[in-house]
């Protein structure tokens, strides 16, 4: 085999969505008193963080997909971890709000190819999410 096909290998065992909600775990289990909305940026990933919890998320915990992000939904919360994987997307029914969330520039607690975890604690600035949505 060629170089390129064996480097393309290589990348099959690494699973960069899996090492993130790892991260979002520890961090939500490390602050069970702050109310988290796990935000997704695709729809699909949403269902893989509920997969991952076990489809029981913890009780500290909302999980929403940002195409449905409303004021209610940040106004019980006391924090915000939003999660990227464009590899999720399915562009013919659900868009991804991959460029939304970057463009957000919050600091990144996980990055690793196209997999993006990000922490906001001044849920104000996620309006902007919404904003744009419509």
């Amino acid at each position: 085999m060629g170089p390129k096909v064996i480097a393309e290998q290589r990348t099959w065992r690494i699973f960069p969505d899996l090492d993130a909600m790892a991260l979002v775990k520890r961090e939500i289990q490390s602050h069970p008193a702050v109310h988290y909305l796990l935000i997704s940026a695709e729809q699909r990933t949403g269902e893989f963080a509920a997969a991952y919890f076990g489809f029981s998320p913890p009780a500290n915990v909302t999980l929403v997909y940002v195409g449905v992000l409303d004021a209610e939904l940040l106004a019980r919360a006391d924090a915000a971890l939003l999660i990227v994987d464009p590899r999720h997307a399915r562009h013919d029914r659900n868009l991804s709000y991959a460029p939304q969330v970057r463009a957000l520039r919050l600091p990144p607690l996980f990055h690793r190819g196209n997999v993006w975890v990000f922490k906001a604690d001044d849920l104000a600035r996620l309006g902007a999410l919404r904003a744009r949505r419509q």
